[in-house]
């Protein structure tokens, strides 16, 4: 019974390594006569989060306003853009703007704004930032707010997220035969 347990034990462990892979369903580009834009998912210590690259195709100088602009989160709820990089500048700036040169591209880590938590320490403040979240399905929207000569102006996004796990259901049975195999050889050898 004991070698029973050990091994069911070992083999429910592979389920350990199974994780969650988000990933844009179709078009990643989004654009105007001013702005060529791309919302994507990067992974980070296996976790998922927005990144942005915003290029300026327009002859003059763009103001990107962070506060005015919206992506949704977690809950399904719009809500403003955090460029990753720009965090500390929330405590400072009551709005976050960037300039973009003609001809010029960034690219930010971006984060819904619910999506930010911070915690003072001692040495000023401490952020950290949610993942990404969602079921199987997830209907989202990007709005960037800029000015363009003097006029505000936005371009937007709609796309879908899925979810797909990172490790397949044969990998999962390789591994916890490999760990139940394991486990029989050190229960045996441990003199069990």
């Amino acid at each position: 019974m004991k070698k029973l347990l050990l091994l069911i034990l070992l083999f429910s462990t592979s389920f350990l390594f199974a994780g969650k892979l988000i990933y844009i369903e179709g078009g990643k580009e989004f654009s105007d006569e001013n702005l060529l834009c791309k919302i994507d998912i990067i992974v980070r210590f296996g976790e998922n989060y927005y990144y942005l690259t915003v290029k300026n195709i327009s002859q003059e100088e763009i103001k990107i306003y962070w506060n005015k602009s919206m992506i949704v989160d977690n809950f399904r709820r719009p809500v403003p853009i955090v460029p990753e990089s720009l965090v500390e500048f929330l405590l400072e700036k009551p709005e976050l703007i960037t300039v973009i040169k003609p001809g010029e591209t960034i690219s930010f880590v971006i984060h819904p704004f619910s999506h930010v938590l911070s915690k003072k320490a001692f040495s000023g403040y401490k952020f950290k930032f949610t993942p990404l979240n969602v079921g199987k399905y997830f209907n989202s929207k990007i709005s960037l707010t800029y000015e363009y000569n003097g006029k505000i102006l936005n371009v937007y996004k709609e796309f879908n997220l899925k979810v797909k796990t990172t490790i397949s259901i044969k990998d999962v049975l390789f591994v916890g035969l490999f760990f139940a195999i394991l486990g029989g050889i050190l229960y045996i050898g441990l003199g069990g």
